[in-house]
Parts: C-alpha cells; structure tokens; sequence
C-alpha cells in the first residue's frame, strides 16, 4: 500500500520514520506529508512536536484532537513547494471526509527551520477550499481515478 501522503513509497518506508522520530524530514515538504500521514493515523502528539515553539505556546495535543474528530482523512495534492536556508513553503490540496460530505483544504503552509529541524508555523487558506459537490460520474476526490459513484459514493 503506498503512503498516506500520496508517495508511492510504503507508509513504513516515507513517512513513518519521521513520526516515529526514527528520521527528520530534510525538507518542508518532507514534513509536511508527513504532517498530513500523522492525521491520517491520528497521531496527533506528533503533529504538536513539529508546530513551531511559539504555536505550541496556544496549543495541545488535545486541541489538535478535538479538530480533527470525525475527519477522514482521504487524499494529498502536493502544487507547489520552495524553500530556502531557513523558511519555506508547501502549497498543497487536503481532501477529507465528515460523515457522507466531502471537503478540501486548499493551503499554502509556512515552514521554519529552528534548531536544525523543519517545524511548521502556519497556513494560509485558500478561497477554494471547503464542501465539495462531486457528482456521481466526477473522478472521486479521494484521487483514485475512478468515478466517485464507483468509488467512495457507493
């Protein structure tokens, strides 16, 4: 099966040795999928560990919980990444399912290095992202390329 975050690598190949703290993501976009992989598997204690110190401030573990409840976490587009020494950014599209409706966070994250390690910092959200209307022969947000009414519609 291949990862979470959409990498056609095995979760415990890409990801999982970053949540594991076994590996650090070398780049924003490294943690950031593994960020996503971390909701996936609701491993929200490492989702808190790689939010900048002064998020964590504002922040538990226990918030990042309660926000996520309920979600189901369903596919990752990746559109665009950049960084330099110390700063970047990760421009990605999150698909994820409440009960029977279907959304999509659309986001450019801001990333920073701090003590040698990526952690994330905040996002900005885009106008696209909320509730998606798929129709029944639309290509299934989950991104498995097959129709949604073939797919998670059923």
């Amino acid at each position: 099966m291949n990862c979470h975050c959409g990498n056609k690598k095995a979760f415990e190949d890409c990801c999982l040795p970053f949540i594991t703290f076994e590996e650090k993501p070398e780049t924003p976009e490294q943690l950031m999928r593994s960020r996503y992989s971390a909701y996936c598997t609701q491993n929200y204690r490492y989702i808190f560990n790689t939010y900048a110190n002064a998020q964590q401030k504002s922040l538990s573990v226990e918030d990042i919980a309660s926000s996520a409840e309920d979600t189901i976490w369903t596919a990752l587009s990746v559109c665009s990444t950049s960084m330099d020494k110390d700063n970047g950014l990760v421009e990605f599209k999150a698909y994820y399912r409440v009960g029977s409706r279907f959304f999509v966070l659309h986001e450019v994250s801001k990333f920073i290095k701090q003590n040698n390690d990526w952690r994330y910092t905040t996002g900005d959200i885009q106008s696209n992202s909320g509730q998606l209307d798929i129709k029944r022969n639309e290509s299934c947000p989950c991104l498995s390329k097959l129709k949604y009414k073939r797919c998670c519609g059923r």
